[in-house]
């Protein structure tokens, strides 16, 4: 009788561990490059020297005082874009990701994923009207306020949107 308890624990627990990466996003990782920052290390009012070293310059696509353009290819038909607002004053007023998938699963995944990170991170979010959800959180110093929005922009393609922005800028 022992010997068949200990056989269903372990079959339970194997099951257990096995099911924890069906929900897994295989694109996450490359995405979410820091768990420091608003994104990918990140943070609003950051100048734009601190930006560069985060990225790859290899996929650098547009580059003016106040704008940084990233292009990734993932896989066969799966890309992103980052996108890096500066103001005048070289400080980061805005992150724009869009992601591109060939399959609209994987985006739910990843959706569930950023999700769950930012709900973690930030307490649960607020769902908006047209599917956004929404977090506010503030840098340190200088104090600022700052709204992160994530959307499944699904449609007959996987798509995406991140937006995290500077509410004072």
């Amino acid at each position: 009788m022992k010997l068949i308890s200990i056989q269903t624990i372990t079959i339970l627990g194997i099951c257990l561990l096995s099911s924890c990466n069906y929900n897994k996003s295989p694109f996450y990782d490359e995405l979410f490059t820091s768990e420091t920052g608003h994104l990918r290390g990140a943070n609003i009012g950051a100048k734009i020297e601190a930006i560069h070293p985060l990225e790859n310059d290899s996929f650098l696509i547009e580059s003016t005082p106040n704008y940084l353009l990233y292009e990734y290819e993932m896989s066969k038909g799966n890309s992103y874009t980052i996108r890096y607002h500066f103001s005048d004053n070289n400080e980061l007023y805005a992150i724009e990701m869009a992601v591109f998938l060939a399959k609209k699963e994987d985006v739910g995944l990843l959706y569930k994923k950023f999700s769950t990170h930012f709900n973690r991170k930030y307490s649960i979010g607020n769902t908006k009207e047209k599917g956004y959800i929404t977090w506010q959180t503030q840098t340190i110093t200088p104090i600022r306020r700052v709204a992160i929005a994530l959307i499944n922009d699904s449609d007959s393609y996987g798509y995406l949107t991140l937006l995290i922005t500077d509410l004072d800028y």
